[in-house]
C-alpha cells in the first residue's frame, strides 16, 4: 500500500509537470518517481551489504575464538606413558583420560555457545535497523492523514507481530534468558519511535514524504527477497571478494539497464515505429 500510494501520488504530480513542460520546451526531463524507484532498489542493496558485513564479522570472530579455544585445548593433552611417574598404574592413566575427555568438550561447547549468542546480537541489531524504517513509514503516513497512518500502522503491526515472536524464540535458543530476550527484543522494537519522529518531522514536506516511502519500500523489497539473498552470501569462512564483486556488478548493471530503458522508452518505441 505504501509503494502504491507513493508511486500514484508522485506519478500524478510528475505527469502534470511533464505535460506542462512538454509545451514549454522540448528538453528531456527525467521524472522524479524514476529516481525514487532507483532509491528503492538501492536501499534493498544497502541492506544486503549490511547483512553481508555482519555475517563476515561474525565469521571472523568465530574463527578467532575457535583458534583461541584450540590453543588452550593443547594444554590439556594426555601425557605420554613415558611421562607417567614411576609406579603409576594403567588405572591412573585411565583417570587422566577420563579427566581429559570430560574437560575438552566443555571448552568446545563454550565456543559454540558464544558463536550462537553472537547470532542473537546480530538479530537484535538487524531488527533495530528494520524497525527504524518501519517508524519512518508510520511517521510519514500520519503526516499525510490520520486514517492513512492508522492503516499503515495496522499493516506493519500484522507483519511485525509474528516476526517479533519468532525473534524472541531465536534469542532464547541463542542462549539469552527469558527476561534478557524479552528486554532486548523490546529495546529493538522501541527504535521504531526514532524512525517515527524523524519521519513525522521530515514528512511535513510533500517531496520528502515520497522519498521516505521509497526508502521504506526498499526495506520491504529486501524482506521479500529473503529467500534469494542467502544464495548470494559467501559459504566459506573467508570473505569471498570475487562473489561480492560479481553480485554487485550484476545487480547494479541490471538496475542501470532498466533505468536507461525506462528513461528512453518513448524514443525507443518511436524509432522502432519509424523504421
Amino acid at each position: 500500500k505504501i509503494i502504491e500510494y507513493g508511486l500514484r501520488q508522485n506519478h500524478l504530480h510528475e505527469h502534470g509537470r511533464l505535460t506542462f513542460n512538454e509545451h514549454s520546451n522540448e528538453q528531456k526531463q527525467i521524472p522524479r518517481f524514476l529516481w525514487q524507484m532507483l532509491v528503492l532498489v538501492l536501499t534493498a542493496y544497502v541492506f544486503y551489504v549490511i547483512e553481508l558485513t555482519i555475517n563476515a564479522f561474525m565469521h571472523h570472530r568465530h574463527n578467532d575464538r575457535r583458534h583461541h579455544s584450540s590453543f588452550h585445548l593443547n594444554d590439556y593433552k594426555t601425557p605420554e606413558r613415558s611421562e607417567l611417574p614411576s609406579g603409576a598404574s594403567s588405572k591412573s592413566h585411565g583417570d587422566l583420560s577420563i579427566i581429559a575427555t570430560n574437560t575438552l568438550p566443555n571448552l568446545t561447547i563454550t565456543a559454540d555457545e558464544r558463536q550462537t549468542k553472537s547470532t542473537g546480537w546480530m538479530i537484535i541489531i538487524g531488527d533495530g535497523i528494520h524497525n527504524i524504517a518501519d517508524g519512518l513509514a508510520i511517521g510519514a503516513a500520519f503526516s499525510e492523514n490520520i486514517w492513512f497512518g492508522v492503516t499503515t500502522s495496522v499493516a506493519i503491526a500484522c507483519h511485525e507481530l509474528p516476526t517479533e515472536l519468532g525473534e524472541y524464540m531465536v534469542l532464547i535458543e541463542s542462549g539469552f534468558t527469558l527476561r534478557r530476550a524479552l528486554l532486548f527484543n523490546f529495546v529493538s522494537a522501541c527504535t521504531a519511535f526514532i524512525g517515527f519522529f524523524i519521519g513525522a518531522g521530515a514528512a511535513q514536506n510533500e517531496g520528502a514524504r515520497t522519498w521516505i516511502f521509497a526508502i521504506t519500500a526498499g526495506t520491504f523489497a529486501y524482506i521479500a527477497l529473503v529467500d534469494l539473498w542467502p544464495t548470494l552470501m559467501p559459504h566459506a569462512d573467508k570473505f569471498d571478494w570475487v562473489r561480492f564483486i560479481c553480485v554487485t556488478a550484476g545487480y547494479l548493471l541490471g538496475v542501470t539497464i532498466m533505468l536507461i530503458l525506462t528513461i528512453f522508452d518513448e524514443q525507443i518505441v518511436n524509432s522502432s515505429a519509424a523504421n
